[in-house]
């Protein structure tokens, strides 16, 4: 009955538990919408038969300066401008981004348009999101160029790209290994702590009753050593001094 209370042995069949429902919880994670959508910002429309000719630097600042307006947040630099948002591991949140074609180690900002990526558990939550977004950009820019004063005639506008929402999901017997294999190796260390020895070097153990028994039995059974008197042992002194003597 001892050997079963073992705390290694009952940690080892819990962990196992637990890895196994950890492994089919990770081949069961659904899968995930997003979407990607460039708001461009277009010049005034004095020449609309060529409307792409120019794409002058001052619209370039003014996507910057709306990006910061929507998402003032500091996100990890990607080597490269085209990485997805879903491809970062974000389940839920969006980003708007002015892409950085520099790299990751210099700064190079031409192309005048946001970067507007969501991701979200529902196509319904993504469009919403999305549009959302498009539209508080299209505020803020407006917002922006009434504080500078600028003419009607003379006012950026915003042409965005068609929404389309996509889905997207793992390997499932990929994710269940990985979950799998990463609980067996927690329940493996766990097994290793409860196994080790924390009685401090000198201790006193005590005995189980029948071991006792069994010693003290053994005992018992062996014969004495032969006792020899004070008196004796004074005698025999006493002879051995005469001699000499």
């Amino acid at each position: 009955m001892r050997r079963w209370l073992n705390p290694a042995a009952i940690v080892a069949a819990v962990g196992l538990v637990l890895s196994f429902a950890f492994a089919y919880t990770m081949a069961k994670e659904p899968g995930l919408y997003w979407t990607r959508v460039q708001a461009r910002f277009m010049p005034p429309d004095l020449d609309a038969s060529n409307a792409y000719r120019y794409t002058p630097a001052s619209m370039v600042l003014t996507a910057a300066a709306v990006g910061k307006m929507m998402d003032n947040s500091d996100h990890a630099r990607m080597a490269d401008a085209d990485a997805l948002l879903i491809g970062q591991g974000v389940r839920q949140g969006f980003s708007v981004n002015l892409p950085n074609t520099g790299g990751q180690w210099a700064n190079q900002f031409v192309s005048p348009y946001l970067d507007v990526q969501v991701v979200d558990s529902s196509a319904e939550a993504v469009t919403a999101k999305t549009r959302s977004l498009i539209a508080q950009i299209a505020a803020d820019l407006v917002w922006l160029q009434d504080q500078g004063g600028a003419s009607q005639n003379y006012r950026i506008t915003i042409q965005t790209s068609p929404l389309a929402v996509s889905y997207s999901k793992g390997s499932s017997g990929r994710a269940g290994l990985v979950g799998l294999f990463v609980g067996l190796g927690v329940t493996y260390a766990c097994v290793r702590i409860a196994s080790y020895d924390r009685r401090p070097r000198g201790a006193h153990y005590v005995q189980h009753p029948s071991v006792a028994a069994r010693m003290r039995n053994r005992s018992s059974s062996q014969p004495e050593p032969a006792r020899v008197e004070d008196s004796e042992v004074s005698g025999r002194t006493r002879e051995l001094s005469g001699t000499r003597g």
